[in-house]
């Protein structure tokens, strides 16, 4: 992938568990990168956590679409970690729409300020393996992401981070 090149999206939603009234708890995140002409992934990103709205899932978006400031992994952990923390949650969904690459056999998805800062992106491989410890019994990882090899020193020195919580 070419290092310039960004305009990501993230959404991650859950699901499960009842209030206090019976009724269920549905939860839902929707991020989106995007930096350059091409919406496509931002533009995905937001379109999903509306579907996953009209399923009856809670929302939260992060982007930094138009102008808006930067998704950070900080970002997206704190969002997971508040629906991990729940304890009530049946589903969780991540969803990731722009730049990512395949490194080592592991994929990695770009966030906003990667790979100009190496510690900007996420590392789905190790994340899956997190999410196997949540305490959430369904999570769903949906990619759609370039899985091209770094071509470039910048790209290779880029070190993912986990975005779910050590549990």
């Amino acid at each position: 992938f070419e290092v310039d090149q960004r305009g990501d999206g993230l959404a991650i939603a859950a699901a499960g568990g009842q209030q206090a009234d019976g009724s269920g708890i549905d939860a839902a995140i929707a991020a989106e990168h995007q930096q350059t002409v091409d919406t496509a992934a931002g533009e995905g990103a937001i379109t999903v956590g509306k579907w996953l709205e009209t399923q009856g899932f809670e929302v939260k978006y992060l982007t930094d679409a138009k102008g808006t400031k930067d998704v950070r992994v900080s970002d997206v952990f704190d969002a997971i970690e508040e629906f991990v923390n729940r304890g009530t949650l049946e589903q969780l969904v991540v969803y990731f729409s722009g730049h990512g690459f395949l490194k080592n056999s592991a994929e990695h998805w770009m966030l906003s300020r990667a790979p100009v800062n190496p510690n900007e992106a996420a590392s789905l491989t190790e994340s899956v393996e997190f999410a196997k410890d949540s305490g959430i019994p369904n999570v769903v990882f949906i990619s759609d992401a370039c899985r091209s090899t770094p071509a470039s020193l910048q790209a290779e020195r880029v070190r993912p981070s986990i975005i779910f919580p050590n549990s």
